[in-house]
């Protein structure tokens, strides 16, 4: 069950026997239950997985006698956000010229300012 008591379909369950011999793995059903008969008496580590909550391990013990039910409560997972952003730079065009001129077009050429020609000519 999550935080709030409310159950949890379709997690992982895996019960192990303590000596690693017997693993028996299975689902949640729809309302967020699982059971397991004929288990033999000894010590199992439970294990359970759901998307969105933080795995949980425990450790039970079962005897013979016993009809175990639990209610085992997962903590939420932690948020996790990655966010990868891609660019390229864009291509700039453009047309460079070269300009070669004679002294005589370079003198002709209008100064918006009031101009002193002697400080243009050599």
């Amino acid at each position: 069950m999550d935080q709030d008591g409310a159950l949890i379909p379709e997690a992982e369950v895996l019960l192990e026997f303590k000596d690693g011999k017997e693993k028996i793995s299975g689902k949640t059903g729809a309302l967020g239950q699982w059971s397991q008969s004929k288990l033999q008496s000894g010590s199992y580590v439970l294990t359970v997985n759901a998307p969105g909550f933080k795995s949980l391990k425990k450790i039970i013990h079962l005897s013979d006698s016993s009809l175990t039910s639990l209610q085992i409560k997962l903590p939420l997972a932690e948020a996790k956000e990655t966010v990868t952003v891609e660019a390229q730079a864009a291509e700039i065009m453009g047309t460079v010229g070269i300009v070669s001129s004679q002294e005589s077009q370079i003198l002709s050429l209008p100064i918006n300012a009031p101009a002193n020609p002697t400080m243009i000519r050599r």
